[in-house]
Protein backbone atom coordinates (compact mmCIF):
# COMPACT_ATOMS: atom_id res chain seq x y z
CA UNK A 1 0.00 0.00 0.00
CA UNK A 2 2.95 2.41 0.64
CA UNK A 3 4.11 2.06 -2.78
CA UNK A 4 0.66 2.06 -4.18
CA UNK A 5 0.13 5.72 -2.06
CA UNK A 6 3.57 7.17 -3.69
CA UNK A 7 2.67 7.08 -7.17
CA UNK A 8 1.75 9.38 -9.47
CA UNK A 9 -1.28 7.67 -10.30
CA UNK A 10 -1.79 6.98 -6.64
CA UNK A 11 -5.90 6.77 -5.97
CA UNK A 12 -5.23 8.15 -2.00
CA UNK A 13 -6.08 11.32 -1.77
CA UNK A 14 -2.72 14.20 -2.03
CA UNK A 15 -1.99 14.95 1.59
CA UNK A 16 0.11 17.42 3.05
CA UNK A 17 3.48 15.66 3.71
CA UNK A 18 3.27 12.93 1.91
CA UNK A 19 6.03 14.03 -0.52
CA UNK A 20 8.51 13.45 2.06
CA UNK A 21 7.19 10.38 3.51
CA UNK A 22 7.23 8.84 -0.15
CA UNK A 23 11.48 9.86 0.08
CA UNK A 24 11.81 7.60 2.38
CA UNK A 25 12.63 3.53 2.02
CA UNK A 26 10.74 0.50 3.51
CA UNK A 27 9.33 0.57 6.94
CA UNK A 28 10.28 4.24 7.61
CA UNK A 29 8.08 5.10 4.76
CA UNK A 30 5.52 2.89 5.81
CA UNK A 31 5.47 4.42 9.89
CA UNK A 32 5.35 7.76 8.03
CA UNK A 33 2.13 7.56 5.88
CA UNK A 34 0.37 5.98 8.82
CA UNK A 35 0.94 9.07 10.62
CA UNK A 36 -0.88 11.34 8.53
CA UNK A 37 -4.19 12.66 9.12
CA UNK A 38 -6.99 12.72 6.99
CA UNK A 39 -10.44 14.88 7.62
CA UNK A 40 -13.45 13.72 6.24
CA UNK A 41 -13.62 15.85 3.61
CA UNK A 42 -10.68 14.33 2.49
CA UNK A 43 -11.65 11.06 2.11
CA UNK A 44 -14.04 9.23 -0.54
CA UNK A 45 -17.77 8.67 0.74
CA UNK A 46 -17.90 5.31 2.73
CA UNK A 47 -20.84 3.79 1.39
CA UNK A 48 -21.10 0.16 0.86
CA UNK A 49 -21.12 -0.12 -3.22
CA UNK A 50 -23.99 -1.73 -4.84
CA UNK A 51 -23.73 -5.44 -5.98
CA UNK A 52 -23.83 -4.25 -9.44
CA UNK A 53 -20.88 -1.13 -8.66
CA UNK A 54 -18.62 -4.05 -7.37
CA UNK A 55 -18.99 -6.61 -10.07
CA UNK A 56 -18.21 -3.54 -12.47
CA UNK A 57 -15.38 -2.44 -10.58
CA UNK A 58 -13.98 -6.11 -10.58
CA UNK A 59 -14.63 -6.82 -14.37
CA UNK A 60 -12.40 -3.83 -14.86
CA UNK A 61 -9.44 -5.08 -12.83
CA UNK A 62 -9.34 -8.10 -12.08
CA UNK A 63 -6.00 -8.63 -10.86
CA UNK A 64 -5.67 -5.50 -8.76
CA UNK A 65 -9.38 -5.32 -8.05
CA UNK A 66 -8.32 -6.59 -3.94
CA UNK A 67 -5.74 -4.17 -3.74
Amino acid sequence: ISEKSCRKDSPFPKHPGIDQCCTLQGHERKLCLASLRYSADELPSLLEPTNEEICTEYTKNEKDYAV
